[in-house]
């Protein structure tokens, strides 16, 4: 897994996380990416590609599917889970043998392996006035939309 952190300024994107996951092997298998929020996210939003926290007055973070190179996008589903227990899901422990609530969020699909998936996580320091949404145009450049803002990134080539 690689991470690449792009710097906000006052003409360019905000500031941004990159991560691309890379996974061998042969073969076609489901592939499974986790993310899991903190116990004070009290709400999270999906769609086909996206995920996001809309917590009111508060920062907030969106993690976007961006998927280089590959058709397999189109087949991933986004699921979330708190404080499930069959399975046990959706669950922090701050200390130990203490479990709280928490937000996870799961990006499942089938893929040829190996297999690259990126993912674009943009926090924001209050709610995102829509959620975040990103166009993939070749193997390292992305559109980036957020609200009226449009950006071109570039992330890892790797």
């Amino acid at each position: 897994m690689r991470f690449h952190k792009g710097a906000g300024d006052a003409d360019g994107p905000p500031a941004f996380w990159w991560i691309t996951d890379h996974v061998e092997g042969e073969g076609r298998h489901d592939v499974a990416q986790y993310f899991h929020f903190s116990r004070e996210v009290n709400a999270v939003a999906t769609d086909h590609t996206r995920a996001w926290t809309t917590d009111a007055g508060v920062a907030n973070l969106a993690i976007v599917l961006a998927t280089l190179g590959s058709s397999d996008a189109d087949g991933i589903t986004i699921t979330k889970h708190r404080g499930e227990e069959t399975p046990y899901r959706g669950w922090v422990s701050p200390t130990i043998g203490q479990l709280e609530p928490a937000w996870e969020v799961c990006f499942t699909g089938a893929a040829a392996r190996p297999a690259r998936r990126d993912f674009i996580l943009i926090p924001s320091p209050g709610a995102f006035p829509e959620p975040p949404d990103a166009t993939v145009h070749d193997d390292a450049t992305v559109t980036l939309r957020i609200g009226q803002g449009e950006w071109k990134i570039t992330g890892p080539n790797t």
